[in-house]
């Protein structure tokens, strides 16, 4: 056997030893070290690598450039390669908001978990300001920032009511 195999052979057998497997349908639970996300990461030489992505290579060999390995399962710390696909940014996006797991980021008006107002304050808010209230009156009587207000008026804001 030659030396890289060697090593590829004792990389494979050292990640393995990170996964707790179930069926061949269950998530393998990766128990290795994790980011904030929950994204398993295991590390060769200087690399540190996703777990998903290294199960991918030690099951297919190679990832295509700009391409993401993504979950069905939607388990960030799953490494069982049959609940992995191939897709772009973009694939992953749409996979996300398909699954209804939109960032509050991108959920608008109330349904973003960060407002301060509800849709009704913001109408009411644009109707006294045409009727003579200011901005400032406005961001005391609403206790939110003066810019605030001027982006819900100006419709830089809650544009969607």
């Amino acid at each position: 056997m030659k030396e890289t195999d060697k090593m590829a052979k004792s990389i494979e057998d050292r990640f393995w030893k990170k996964v707790k497997k179930g069926s061949p349908n269950e998530c393998w639970e990766w128990s290795g070290s994790k980011n904030g996300d929950g994204y398993g990461r295991f590390s060769y030489g200087k690399i540190t690598q996703y777990a998903h992505r290294v199960v991918w290579i030690l099951k297919y060999n190679k990832i295509p450039k700009n391409i993401q390995v993504l979950h069905h399962c939607d388990n960030s710390s799953c490494v069982n390669p049959i609940h992995l696909f191939l897709g772009t940014q973009k694939d992953n996006m749409n996979d996300r908001d398909k699954k209804g797991r939109t960032p509050h980021t991108r959920l608008f008006g109330s349904k973003n978990g960060k407002s301060k107002l509800i849709e009704e304050q913001v109408i009411t808010i644009r109707i006294l300001h045409k009727i003579g209230f200011s901005l400032i009156e406005l961001s005391r009587i609403y206790k939110v920032n003066v810019t605030t207000i001027e982006d819900i008026t100006n419709r830089h804001s809650w544009n969607h009511i």
